[in-house]
């Protein structure tokens, strides 16, 4: 059956000639509110719940901006694409900036294209940054991927400072490399954030080993909330008082006196004062028959919500984790190798741990400074003995370097000094490293152990595959060439990879195409493989944070499988089978899933490290059997220590970004609100609003269409596609579809979906979502004219209602917002309440009269809006300016002390300080004075002249 619209009709698109069935989803479509879910239905992707959250608390914040730190595996990825597409649904413009790890560009691309329906450009340059900003400043709203590396450099970021225009928003993605505010990517972050009209960051670590690096985060997008780290702190101590009353009210017995006494003292507290969830907390806690025996349980999560949602960071900070969720989590198992070298493979690992211990001593002759990267050659013979073997004889005759492939861009290359290897010659240690890698031959016991574990796996499991992980480029090409000689199919990612070569190649192996992925640590960020249950670790990291985000590769959303196999290969004698079997399996960090770094572990494993470097060379370093025996009093005392770290920081994290109540509670409101629209809704609105300008017919696979356009409406379509000022043409593919359709004869016919699951499974149908060009120009309409209804009383309807009222108030205070309310008045335009009565039903059922001047009656109503408005501000934007003058002073002492420090460092060492470096610093000291001046204008313009607006939406007449 075909379904034709009524356009044709000439007003038929205005408010009066809807169906009474429509009248709701026009409003969320023509005039959403900040309140409202136009993308609650809809997106190329599997819908989770708590990807909702952030694209809701952002456009509700009363800052501009957010954070989101859910764990690692959860999707944030798609909650910052459906912020992005929940943005372009309400008919907001401009252009977007994702900043990212290099090696996550490809994926972002990636992801908003299959998952968001968006054609972007990638910066793969400074150059090109550069020529797509000129482009921006026109007006042009693209989305524009750069990475970290790229906005690091300071002769980008010095033209970036006068160039950058205003952007509608900017993603910052791994933002825990932000935190350090005298790096340069926290200058770029400046001023990414600064012209932005929005921002949001994104981490799954916001606390790493310190509070202040959260609230360096935090100040990126509030910095006149806490203008000093004791402030940070004092605003969060309420949080222990709501924390002491949670504890409380989970006892059998629930205290609810300390509640009661923790309330009030909230109640008198800035920023918790008439706070109406506050309200309603104490309302609950003192309604004795709350707490009988029947209701208690359902008392107990109602003030339990309630507390959560009075968290100080609730509207900047968005946490989501894994066992927030329902959902399926596979087991970790792990498993170790245990292996033992033979003689010629022994002599070449001492001679490695012997070069090793010349390299510190020579470095730090005292003994008092630990430096972990001239431990490299002990761990790369670690690795893989054979491959550093090829490494010695190939290159240590000439120089000694490290061939590390780390993506971490902090560490550094080792690179030893000429004087330091004619050292190691007359020291004559390095000739025999040389002779043993010579004798070594072609044996391999660590490959001879894997080969039968990856052989047998292979053979009890072929799908998903096996991801190794290597540090080194030398050990994974050695296991390349072994496995292939072997017949197991295999390929390689390393940090030379190219990146499309890397997307590839990671393609191939979820199609199932070879059997191993070889990675190294550039594999290990931000990149998806849960098709894939096995990991090898054929070396181990020293930082436990790289092996939580190697196994969080696989342990992430999507993962089907009930377990997934960690092996681990320990060579016995070797430093790393130490720091396996002494440290890593007593705290169980293959099993156990990490939330955060921890300082006690990283001394811990100093500790490790420094015994057994500190055995006499020749003396095998413990066994895995010694491990368990042998007396380890330090280092087990600083795990006990751990352990009760770790208990305070789990308290500590909860009281500072602890399970986010939006989760259910944003769900029931956009269904008990209606504030979400339909597939059906939006495809019946839009067959409407199209009228004889389309029809639309089924075709025979269920939820697919064909839509016909004609010609005009093509035309039309086409020419916003083709204005580079539009977001029509980074719809992906609609440009080619919509252009080349005018070009041709009518009558033109597209393939359609309106469902979610049926757009996923056909990528190559055009998905119509609210966002969508098609829907967008129905939308861009100039009429503001209210509905003017009347209804026949109901039984829910209030005595003394005369009108039902839809009314929108926007006001533009620290943020634009327009909240959406229904008000039932008296003849004399007094609200009376509803008691639970349905305007909607009023809407659907009222027949379309004239319009009434309702004017005399809004007035007062906006009038006492504006000052309820007003007054709540009013100590807040005092505050707030005290705030802001101190903060933006704080900001620009601190560059200028860089300054000064850089200067006295160069001239130190009888050179000049980079002119660039200097020129982007006084740049981004004019840009920091220019946003004070203008923050503060902001602030006075609120408390001196505070406007909103009052928008008449609806009125029906109450017979």
């Amino acid at each position: 059956m075909a379904v034709s619209g009524t356009r044709d009709d000439g007003d038929s698109a205005t408010a009066d000639n809807l169906p009474s069935n429509l009248r709701w989803t026009d409003l969320l479509l023509r005039y959403p509110a900040s309140d409202a879910a136009p993308m609650h239905a809809f997106g190329r992707w599997e819908d989770q719940p708590h990807q909702h959250v952030p694209a809701a608390r952002l456009a509700s914040s009363p800052w501009q901006g957010l954070l989101i730190a859910d764990e690692v595996g959860l999707g944030k990825t798609i909650s910052a694409i459906r912020i992005i597409r929940r943005l372009h649904a309400t008919g907001e413009t401009g252009a977007v900036i994702v900043a990212c790890p290099g090696s996550l560009r490809s994926k972002w691309k990636q992801e908003l294209h299959h998952r968001g329906d968006l054609e972007v450009e990638v910066a793969d340059s400074g150059r090109r940054l550069l020529r797509i900003v000129e482009r921006l400043a026109d007006g042009e709203p693209r989305i524009v991927i750069v990475s970290h590396g790229i906005l690091r450099r300071s002769a980008t970021l010095e033209q970036l400072m006068d160039t950058l225009p205003e952007v509608m928003l900017t993603i910052i993605d791994e933002a825990h490399h932000c935190r350090n505010p005298r790096s340069r990517l926290h200058d770029a972050a400046q001023l990414l954030t600064m012209r932005s009209r929005q921002s949001v960051l994104m981490t799954a670590t916001p606390i790493n080993l310190r509070e202040e690096e959260l609230w360096v985060q935090l100040s990126l997008l509030a910095p006149d909330r806490w203008p000093t780290i004791e402030q940070f702190h004092r605003t969060m101590r309420p949080t222990r008082m709501l924390n002491d009353v949670l504890d409380g009210i989970s006892r059998p017995v629930p205290n609810l006196p300390r509640a009661i006494d923790h309330f009030r003292a909230l109640q008198h507290t800035i920023g918790f004062a008439g706070d109406p969830r506050l309200v309603e907390a104490v309302n609950l806690v003192q309604d004795e028959g709350a707490w009988s025996e029947q209701r208690i349980e359902n008392s107990r999560r109602r003030l339990a919500n309630l507390i959560r949602r009075l968290r100080p960071l609730n509207d900047l900070l968005v946490r989501t984790r894994r066992r927030d969720l329902d959902w399926h989590m596979a087991r970790r198992s792990a498993i170790t190798l245990d292996i033992t070298l033979t003689t010629e493979e022994w002599r070449l690992y001492e001679a490695a741990r012997a070069w090793a211990r010349t390299l510190i001593q020579m470095r730090h002759p005292d003994g008092e400074v630990f430096d972990w990267a001239l431990i490299v050659p002990e761990r790369m013979a670690s690795s893989c003995l054979p491959a550093f073997a090829g490494h010695v004889v190939r290159q240590l005759h000439s120089q000694a370097r490290e061939v590390l492939d780390d993506y971490d861009e902090d560490d550094e290359d080792i690179d030893l000094e000429e004087v330091e290897i004619r050292m190691l010659r007359r020291l004559g240690n390095l000739n025999e490293l040389i002779d043993a890698a010579e004798a070594l031959g072609e044996t391999d016991s660590k490959y001879d152990a894997f080969l039968s574990w990856i052989e047998q796996s292979l053979n009890d499991d072929q799908t998903g595959g096996i991801l190794l992980f290597s540090h080194f480029h030398a050990t994974l090409q050695h296991l390349q060439r072994r496995l292939t000689n072997d017949g197991i199919s295999c390929e390689v990612i390393t940090g030379r990879t190219r990146m499309q070569d890397r997307d590839v190649i990671r393609e191939r192996f979820r199609n199932g195409e070879f059997n191993v992925l070889l990675s190294s640590e550039v594999g290990s960020e931000g990149l998806d493989q849960q098709h894939c249950h096995r990991l090898v670790n054929y070396d181990l990291p020293w930082n436990p944070m790289r092996i939580e985000q190697r196994i969080g590769r696989l342990d992430r959303f999507g993962q089907t499988a009930e377990e997934i196999q960690i092996l681990n290969l320990a060579v016995e004698g070797t430093i790393d089978a130490a720091i396996l079997h002494r440290l890593y399996h007593r705290i169980r960090l293959f099993e156990d899933a990490l939330g955060m770094l921890d300082p006690l572990l990283g001394e811990a494993m100093r500790m490790v490290a420094r015994t057994e470097l500190d055995r006499p060379v020749g003396l095998r370093m413990v066994t895995a059997e010694d491990a368990s025996s042998e007396d380890d009093d330090d280092v087990l005392t600083l795990l006990d220590k751990r352990e009760m770290w770790l208990e305070e920081r789990a308290t500590e994290e909860r009281e500072w970004v602890g399970p986010d109540p939006g989760i259910s509670s944003l769900r029931n409101s956009v269904h008990q609100h209606h504030l979400g629209i339909s597939a059906q809704q939006l495809q019946d609105w839009l067959m409407h609003q199209l009228g004889e300008y389309a029809q639309l017919h089924p075709t025979r696979e269920p939820g697919i269409w064909m839509l016909r356009l004609e010609g005009d409406l093509v035309h039309e379509l086409a020419q916003r596609a083709m204005d580079p000022q539009r977001i029509d043409r980074d719809t992906v593919g609609w440009m080619d579809t919509i252009t080349t359709a005018v070009d041709r004869s009518g009558p033109h016919w597209f393939h359609v979906v309106f469902e979610r699951d049926i757009a996923r499974l056909n990528p190559q149908h055009i998905f119509i979502t609210p966002h969508h060009p098609l829907v967008r120009v129905l939308t861009d309409t100039e009429s503001d004219s209210p509905l003017f209804l009347q209804s026949e009383r109901r039984d829910s309807t209030p005595e003394e209602a005369a009108w039902c009222v839809c009314i929108d108030w926007t006001v533009d205070s620290l943020t634009k917002t327009t909240v959406r309310r229904w008000l039932y008045l008296n003849a004399e335009g007094i609200p009376v309440l509803d008691d639970g009565a349905e305007p909607l039903q009023l809407l659907r059922e009222g027949e379309v009269i004239g319009e009434n001047d309702l004017q005399a009656l809004l007035d007062p109503i906006e009038a006492a809006l504006l000052e309820s408005e007003r007054l709540r501000l009013l100590p807040l934007i005092g505050e707030l300016r005290e705030n802001a003058e101190h903060a933006w002073h704080q900001r620009i002492m601190r560059e200028m002390a860089q300054l000064a420090e850089a200067d006295w460092a160069a001239r130190s060492e009888g050179r000049l300080p980079d002119p660039r470096w200097i020129r982007m610093k006084n740049s981004l000291i004019t840009k920091l004075q220019d946003e004070l001046a203008r923050r503060l204008a902001e602030l006075d313009h609120i408390r001196d002249g505070l406007e909103g607006r009052l928008d008449l939406r609806v009125a029906i007449h109450i017979d």
